[in-house]
């Protein structure tokens, strides 16, 4: 996450310019994915096996897209099912992706008027990003016995091991900064 967020192709939707002009309406939506998808081809980026970039977003973003007139409009009648579900699936060729991972965590801004919450998201080409494998994985085992282990009855395995992702193409990587549900 943190890597991925120091991206530096940055989208905002209704044109804002900055994370502090932001205002609680300010949702991601059909519209902005268009833009999004469009941002990618234009810079190169190659999309996933499946034909489609991943865009990658918190709950609360998530919640809100699935408030957006066109997605509702446009699984009415073909696919109900999804709003009951309450699945985005695809969108203006991207796949949606809801994480609850602790990074895209709301954060929090002071500006006056303006959203009191904003959520980070990630439009991703294939490639954009790889994570290394720094080929140190080491397995410790601890057999039973000892003075906490009386009765034999415990093992205790553990392991340690080394990564590091890395920006490959920055081009191929748009940050999103949106207003959420909740805000």
């Amino acid at each position: 996450f943190n890597v991925l967020d120091d991206g530096t192709t940055t989208y905002l939707p209704n044109g804002r310019a900055a994370v502090t002009s932001l205002l609680a309406s300010d949702l991601m939506g059909y519209n902005d994915l268009i833009q999004m998808e469009a941002n990618l081809m234009d810079n190169g980026a190659r999309p996933t096996e499946g034909g489609m970039f991943a865009y990658i977003m918190p709950p609360q973003t998530y919640a809100g897209l699935l408030k957006d007139p066109d997605w509702k409009a446009s699984h009415q009648l073909r696919d109900p099912d999804s709003i009951y579900r309450g699945e985005v699936g695809t969108l203006g060729g991207l796949a949606v992706v809801r994480s609850n991972a602790p990074g895209f965590a709301a954060q929090a801004q002071a500006t006056s008027g303006k959203t009191n919450k904003w959520y980070f998201g990630f439009a991703v080409g294939r490639q954009a990003y790889a994570i290394t494998d720094l080929q140190n994985l080491k397995v410790y085992t601890i057999a039973p016995g000892g003075h906490t282990d009386p009765l034999y009855q415990s093992r205790q395995l553990s392991y340690k091991f080394a990564f590091k992702a890395v920006i490959l193409n920055n081009n191929w990587l748009i940050v999103t900064k949106s207003a959420g549900l909740n805000s």
